[in-house]
């Protein structure tokens, strides 16, 4: 019988020890110090952010005949606290997919919507019947945190949330077992939140001046603007659309380069409409787009404030 020792007979501890490649090495910010820990209790896809805690990680929600908006996520209250997440969602309908980016400020939602961003990338109609919104929760005037909710109807199903690719400034995302919560408290614990729905609102920066790519439009008539404008914050759907001007103009440019500036306030919109996650619809301005070619027409924003909304 051979007096080999190999390391099938030995105790885990002693194993580990002789052969190191079933050890990982990586920083833990609680201790400050790198640590080892075992392979197989490491994420490959996941960041080590704290002792006990990594980036990818799921929660299963036991089946529910609930209906109303759950929180599955939150990000802690704190200035500058901001961070970028992808969420999966399974459900005996399907999956969808999130990538929810979010920036904590004392700000309005409004002119935070550059950092907030909700793309639904696998939804579907079986889907929309059982998840019918995504929204996060925030505070229009204080640093006071954010929640990430999901929306379902009543159908009774379970599903499971799993997180992954979480990057933050300090934490970031956090999964919470998901929990109905209609009318949150933010995470300071006392400041009511209001809502931006995935795919409400699209602000275009005002920080600098460019023709928008997604934005492309075609003369109607002189007076009527046919627009399709990409959308990936879709899936909100709703009955109406309002156009907010930005403070210095709202420019459209053909392709000989004439342009077109004389929405002034008096426009209306009219024949919206959203397929997959574009948005359609007319700009309709007395005499507006009389100076334009046939053709494709593109937008130029000018100064803060221009987004799109769906009411």
């Amino acid at each position: 019988m051979s007096d080999i020792v190999t390391p099938r007979d030995l105790p885990d501890e002693l194993t580990e020890i002789i052969n190191p490649e079933t050890l990982i090495e990586i920083y833990n910010p609680d201790t400050a110090r790198n640590e080892k820990i075992k392979k197989e209790n490491f994420n490959i896809d996941g960041v080590r952010l704290n002792a006990d805690r990594i980036s990818s990680k799921e929660l299963i929600l036991s089946p529910t005949a609930s209906s109303g908006y759950f929180t599955i996520a939150t990000m802690k209250s704190g200035a500058g606290e901001s961070g970028c997440a992808y969420f999966n969602i399974a459900t005996a309908f399907g999956t969808v997919g999130l990538k929810v980016r979010f920036k904590n400020s004392g700000a309005t939602k409004t002119h935070q919507n550059e950092q907030i961003e909700i793309d639904g990338f696998s939804y579907n109609v079986s889907v929309n019947e059982f998840l019918t919104g995504f929204r996060i929760a925030k505070s229009d005037s204080v640093d006071a945190g954010a929640k990430l909710q999901i929306a379902k109807n009543s159908t009774n199903s379970g599903w499971t949330v799993n997180m992954s690719k979480n990057v933050g400034r300090t934490t970031g995302w956090e999964l919470v077992t998901p929990f109905l919560d209609n009318t949150p408290t933010l995470p300071d614990g006392v400041t009511a939140g209001t809502f931006l729905e995935a795919g409400e609102e699209m602000s275009f920066d005002g920080s600098v001046t460019v023709i928008w790519a997604g934005w492309i439009a075609w003369r109607d008539t002189d007076n009527i603007l046919r627009c399709v404008v990409d959308w990936p914050e879709i899936p909100k759907h709703g009955t109406g659309l309002t156009l907010t001007l930005p403070s210095i103009a709202l420019i459209f440019y053909d392709g000989a380069g004439n342009a077109s500036s004389t929405i002034s306030g008096g426009q209306s919109i009219s024949n919206f409409e959203i397929i997959g996650q574009k948005v359609i619809f007319y700009i309709n301005d007395t005499g507006a787009f009389a100076g334009l070619n046939a053709g494709a027409i593109h937008a130029r924003t000018q100064g803060t404030g221009c987004k799109l909304t769906i009411t």
